[in-house]
């Protein structure tokens, strides 16, 4: 069973780094940064300080649920991991927290590619839930690996300020 494990762990950092499988089946190989492609520039968002913050917390409480999902998806802990991964999708701090006007500026200052990558993300986090509670940790595993590339390529597009190294990929 330990071995298992060890296997799946290396398969995830050779997802981490080349070839994944789309929703279609279509075998697909995606770079770690995508600010250099040829249809999205990295671009800054650029939100009052309030939302930004509230913005950030969210990002925050994600990082720490990530190392989380990664220390319960190693050592085989479903429920847990199920648990974190559904935190992780319901991590809508910004709908907790910005009233309907808030929340409206923020969407219209948000650019669609950052919000699909957004919605994307928390559903992969809903969809790795429902895999390892079911015992598929193969496909979380695939799943958490999307969604550090998100993590990723979301900062080298729109956090390139904060994360230089990431634009430079």
């Amino acid at each position: 069973m330990k071995s298992w494990f060890a296997i799946a762990l290396s398969g995830l950092m050779l997802f981490a780094c080349g070839q994944f499988q789309t929703d279609h089946g279509q075998k697909t190989t995606q770079t770690i940064s995508m600010a250099q492609s040829d249809t999205l520039q990295s671009q800054q968002i650029q939100l009052p300080e309030r939302l930004m913050s509230v913005l950030r917390k969210e990002m925050q409480l994600i990082e720490v649920g990530m190392g989380q999902l990664l220390s319960h998806l190693a050592q085989g802990k479903a429920n847990e991991a199920a648990t974190v991964a559904q935190n992780i999708h319901d991590s809508f701090i910004l709908k907790r927290n910005l009233s309907p006007d808030e929340l409206q500026q923020l969407v219209s200052r948000l650019p669609a590619a950052f919000v699909r990558m957004d919605r994307d993300f928390h559903d992969s986090a809903q969809k790795l839930a429902t895999a390892v509670q079911h015992g598929d940790f193969v496909t979380a595993i695939q799943l958490y690996a999307n969604m550090s590339r998100a993590c990723v390529s979301c900062h080298a597009l729109y956090a390139a300020e904060r994360f230089p190294a990431l634009a430079k990929s």
